[in-house]
């Protein structure tokens, strides 16, 4: 697991979060945040952008937050000295306040895939809602803090959880495999 705090230049990360903040941002509601069929959907729901999606031909580089996505993502695996080999999703992902704590389930990105590796970059600061990864060591609780990068196994359980002290806890999930 790598972090990389600061991971993009102030004014590529401000292009970048305002593209996603923005009046005519598109979000999609998803009943499950990470795994179907959870008991309690009622808190589980969340709002998605899926920015690319490589099994579906019509997601390949269709959104306009595209370019500005790829090119975040080569930054950051540039900066942690890594080459991307390809690039199988980019989801922008928003949960918003539930004013109750509420953590989802942990769940990998894709259970069919082997190989790959997960980068969230958080456009958002929400110091009590954690991204939590099960590592053989247990688990780690991550900070979701504004412009940081994370970088770890795709065969690494995680979660998110909802926040209760901000408005709404948003951030960037890559899938991809590296050279």
């Amino acid at each position: 697991m790598k972090l990389l705090d600061n991971a993009l230049g102030r004014n590529q990360f401000q292009y970048l979060s305002n593209g996603i903040l923005s009046q005519g941002m598109s979000w999609h509601y998803s009943r499950n945040t990470a795994l179907e069929g959870s008991t309690e959907s009622y808190l589980d729901y969340s709002f998605t952008n899926v920015v690319f999606d490589c099994n579906n031909t019509y997601q390949q580089t269709e959104s306009p937050l595209f370019t500005g996505c790829y090119l975040a993502l080569l930054v950051c695996l540039d900066r942690l000295g890594f080459e991307l080999d390809e690039l199988y999703r980019i989801r922008i992902g928003l949960i918003t306040n539930k004013n109750t704590p509420y953590t989802h389930s942990m769940h990998l990105d894709d259970a069919e895939r082997v190989g790959y590796d997960v980068g969230i970059l958080y456009i958002t600061t929400n110091h009590e809602c954690p991204t939590i990864v099960s590592s053989s060591s247990g688990l780690i609780n991550i900070e979701h803090r504004e412009n940081r990068f994370v970088h770890f196994g795709g065969d690494l359980p995680h979660c998110s959880s909802s926040p209760t002290l901000e408005p709404a806890r948003i951030n960037i999930n890559y899938n991809y495999k590296l050279k």
